[in-house]
């Protein structure tokens, strides 16, 4: 059972350890394709487009870590076989250590940096994944 979030949590180790302007200047096709899309989108004129390009690396966080906390919260539910909310504070746990050690190993790398602003974003992916869970949770209670 877990396997798929060992393999999601080093998918995420490896994403953070890549600085993705740099690759997409070393000419790979998919990677300049990404690069115009990017420069159509976010290198216009406007506050709109401004707010988009800021925004896309907390997006991008919130996914990543919402993906990974539903892959440890499976986990844990299936092997642990303990209540909810046992389960959840546990996968809160595990997500907000592997999104503290994603941005402090950011640290050591010349081209990332770590970013308190990252782990809020990370962790807002097991707030939601908690309201989620919360939600279904009181519709099956009859609340």
């Amino acid at each position: 059972m877990w396997s798929l979030p060992s393999f999601w949590t080093l998918f995420i180790f490896f994403v953070g350890s890549v600085n993705f302007n740099d690759e997409m200047n070393n000419g790979n096709f998919l990677k300049r394709i990404t690069l115009n899309l990017r420069r159509f989108f976010l290198e216009r004129d406007g506050v709109i487009f401004k707010i988009v390009g800021l925004n896309l690396d907390k997006i991008y966080h919130f996914v990543q870590y919402l993906i990974l906390a539903s892959l440890i919260m499976f986990a844990v539910k299936n092997d642990l076989k303990k209540n909810f909310k046992f389960n959840l504070r546990l996968t809160f746990l595990i997500v907000f250590l592997i999104g503290m050690f994603d941005e402090i190993h950011q640290i050591f790398l010349k081209s990332r940096s770590c970013s308190l602003f990252d782990l809020f974003a990370n962790l807002s992916g097991v707030f939601l994944l908690y309201l989620l869970f919360n939600f279904k949770k009181l519709r099956t209670d009859g609340i």
